[in-house]
């Protein structure tokens, strides 16, 4: 869950207290963020913690201490600047110690910097406060209930319900395996019927096979008009089975789409 707020809620300590107090916060951790100014370019600046919660959240190994500085491959380039470069800012070099590649947990691809929270706040004179909370609950089965709960007692508050990467891998590791057991079945339950309708097929044929034989048809030629008439028959299923597919493939992604909207991969802050 990302809590911010653009009214400044965030700058008082008492605020900060009276959510993080509930008991259903497992860990949270608050950082600041704007644009920052490196080397003639703007970068979006992140001044924050070095734990779990920022680490999952973007996705940096480094150790977060003074005189360092995590930037993602798209800073890197506008920068033209590589891993152990040294980096300016306000007077006071920088080391890059880890370049991430931050475009995976974001479609927003902008240049980013991640420094320590207090260098962040000499860097922009911010000496309390923070620009958003990230909190991690005891049990995601709660976020709903305190995300309601927050937007009730803080209407200015602006609340991000967001999953861990860990946990968006263990749902999509539950729906690739229910798709591939779904697929397995339908590929089963075809091939059992597919035999079927053929050996149907077979049998109401068997007059016709009769028929061929008395003008003189021999079992190549009927093999031929046999295997012809699968071909025609097996392309035709082919043909709808693929429409049919694209089509629930479709409206499936479309359901999911919508069912899904409080999976949020989206990093605001």
């Amino acid at each position: 869950m990302i809590i911010s707020s653009i009214t400044g809620d965030l700058e008082d300590e008492n605020t900060i207290k009276n959510i993080t107090k509930d008991n259903l916060v497992k860990s949270y951790t608050g950082g600041l963020s704007q644009f920052i100014t490196i080397n003639g370019e703007q970068v979006y600046g992140f001044g924050l913690q070095d734990n779990k919660i920022t680490r999952t959240r973007y996705g940096f190994t480094h150790k977060l201490e003074e005189g360092s500085i995590i930037i993602n491959d798209i800073a890197a380039k506008l920068l033209h600047v590589e891993l152990g470069d040294k980096i300016i800012l306000k007077e006071v070099a920088f080391q890059i110690d880890e370049i991430i590649e931050l475009h995976k947990f974001t479609e927003e691809k902008m240049p980013i910097a991640i420094v320590p929270l207090s260098t962040f706040r000499t860097l922009v004179d911010r000496e309390q406060g923070v620009d958003f909370l990230a909190i991690k609950l005891k049990d995601m089965a709660w976020l709903d209930v305190m995300t309601k709960q927050l937007r009730e007692e803080y209407p200015s508050l602006q609340i991000t319900s967001t999953y861990e990467v860990s946990e968006m891998r263990s749902i999509e590791m539950v729906i690739s395996n229910y798709l591939l057991f779904l697929s397995g079945l339908i590929i089963i339950i075809s091939i059992l019927l597919i035999s079927s309708i053929y050996y149907r097929y077979l049998k109401k044929s068997h007059k016709n096979i009769d028929t061929l034989r008395m003008i003189g048809a021999n079992s190549s030629n009927i093999y031929e008009i046999m295997f012809y008439q699968s071909i025609l028959m097996n392309s035709i299923g082919c043909i709808l089975g693929f429409l049919l597919a694209f089509v629930c493939n479709k409206t499936f992604i479309e359901w999911f789409g919508k069912k899904g909207e409080w999976i949020e991969q989206e990093v605001t802050f």
